[in-house]
């Protein structure tokens, strides 16, 4: 979704004390996370999966990812990148925006620099990162999302899908 001049709209939502932004092209659903099959961070990134319209959706807290102070996420942002869905936890979903006209974008925040962030917004007196979904993971960490995205759902990750897995 694009406004009437092509800038992009986005997802704003909140992991930790960090205000983060997805394009709205990039995001399927929210939803909340409840019980999810734990790996254990046994695939390097991952922290989950669940079964979703009938797929394998990787979990990837992002407060972990990020290295961002934090609890356990209640939500997700389901988002697709390189073909693939990820279900990205964060804290709360603060709804859309657009892309304001940036006049002073200013330092980027040294918590979050080379992790993905693209460019950051003010977006009334919030500085927001807008994450680009394609650099937030290294191509090891899509590795692992292509492979479990593209499992069959046996029940809640049962003993086929880890065997498979090899764990």
């Amino acid at each position: 979704m694009t406004r009437g001049d092509g800038e992009p709209s986005f997802v704003l939502f909140r992991v930790g004390g960090c205000d983060l932004a997805l394009e709205v092209k990039a995001v399927e659903e929210v939803i909340r996370l409840g019980k999810f099959t734990d790996l254990g961070r046994r695939i390097p990134g991952v922290d989950g999966a669940i079964p979703l319209h009938g797929q394998v959706v990787p979990v990837v807290y992002l407060n972990r990812l990020l290295r961002i102070d934090s609890e356990d996420p209640p939500m997700a942002v389901v988002a697709t990148g390189r073909g693939h869905q990820v279900a990205l936890g964060v804290d709360e979903v603060m709804g859309v925006y657009e892309k304001p006209t940036v006049e002073d974008e200013g330092p980027l925040l040294p918590a979050l620099e080379g992790r993905g962030v693209r460019e950051i917004h003010r977006v009334g007196r919030r500085i927001v990162c807008w994450l680009d979904l394609d650099g937030v993971f290294s191509e090891e960490g899509w590795e692992a999302i292509r492979s479990l995205s593209e499992m069959e759902t046996d029940g809640l990750l049962g003993d086929t899908t880890l065997g498979i897995l090899g764990y």
